[in-house]
């Protein structure tokens, strides 16, 4: 859900996404990852 959210916001600001928008959206997109493998691992 939340990289579709990202795919998303990408493909509809891609003629204005500056370099820290990108930076920004990439490091959200670890973060949830990470948050996900966690909640994963902890409570299957």
């Amino acid at each position: 859900i939340f990289s579709a959210f990202i795919f998303m916001t990408l493909s509809e600001s891609d003629q204005g996404l500056t370099a820290r928008e990108g930076v920004s959206l990439i490091m959200l997109y670890f973060l949830f990852v990470m948050i996900e493998t966690y909640v994963k691992t902890v409570a299957p």
